[in-house]
């Protein structure tokens, strides 16, 4: 996490004069490594320092560090035994004790459920990751005790998916039909995000904010490149047209 800190830290030390400015505005980090390898008396430390009060971290579905370790019996069910959510649960009770909210982007779709690709080729069924993000939902709703006796603490804020313009969030970026090229990946992920916003609100839990667009800010547009990636405007344009359900909560909360 070092150098991560040291980026950090400059664009904490811009926020920062926003943030005396700007009532309600608060500092967080993303981190897709530390967060989970680190030790908490490491990781959280910097944190403090940073005068972060927010994380981001990717909760996976599947993948390597994927929480679905083989397909469930019921998707919803947050004990059922095909999930291990223990790195995960490591994680929110060491953000507590440090006063960090966690902020949860659900990542990656396990193999089971799309035909046996890799985490960034979207799910074939919609519900299996809706039936993944409510069971996620239910487990850090603040009220979820597990078999020790432990209540986790909640989690109120969800994104779907990370950087999906770029190939490394998901693939593939462009699908040639019917004579021309569309952006798939846009396609895909308004079913990714409209699943992901469905299950976490289906729970009926007070307070859940869930986002969608969490994008690279740059493309090249090129779909027979080596590296296809879309610019974010028309990325979102394309991906809006599929109606995302996110668009409500940010309605929601502008009439806050």
């Amino acid at each position: 996490m070092k150098l991560t800190t040291v980026t950090v830290l400059m664009a904490a030390a811009v926020c920062a004069a926003t943030a005396r400015a700007t009532p309600g505005l608060q500092i967080g980090i993303a981190d897709s490594g530390s967060a989970y390898f680190e030790t908490a008396g490491s990781f959280f430390p910097d944190l403090t320092e940073l005068h972060a009060r927010v994380l981001r971290v990717q909760l996976h579905w599947g993948g390597a560090l994927g929480a679905a370790k083989s397909r469930p019996a019921t998707a919803a069910d947050p004990t059922d035994p095909a999930y291990d959510w223990s790195r995960y649960d490591d994680l929110v009770i060491a953000a507590r004790g440090a006063g960090v909210q966690v902020m949860f982007t659900i990542f990656g779709t396990p193999t089971w459920a799309n035909g046996g690709k890799g985490p960034t080729v979207a799910p074939l069924r919609g519900v299996d990751l809706e039936g993944f993000a409510y069971a996620a939902a239910k487990r850090y709703s603040g009220s979820f005790m597990r078999a020790d006796g432990v209540t986790l603490p909640p989690v109120k804020y969800w994104t779907a998916w990370n950087e999906p313009n770029l190939p490394l969030g998901l693939v593939p970026q462009w699908l040639r039909t019917g004579g021309r090229w569309v952006i798939q990946s846009a396609r895909d992920y308004a079913r990714i995000c409209n699943s992901v916003v469905t299950g976490v609100h289906a729970t009926l839990i007070p307070g859940e904010l869930v986002a969608c667009g969490d994008t690279a800010p740059r493309g090249n547009n090129a779909p027979t490149s080596s590296r296809p990636r879309e610019w974010t405007g028309r990325w979102r344009r394309c991906a809006a047209s599929k109606r995302l359900r996110a668009q409500e909560d940010g309605r929601r909360r502008a009439r806050r």
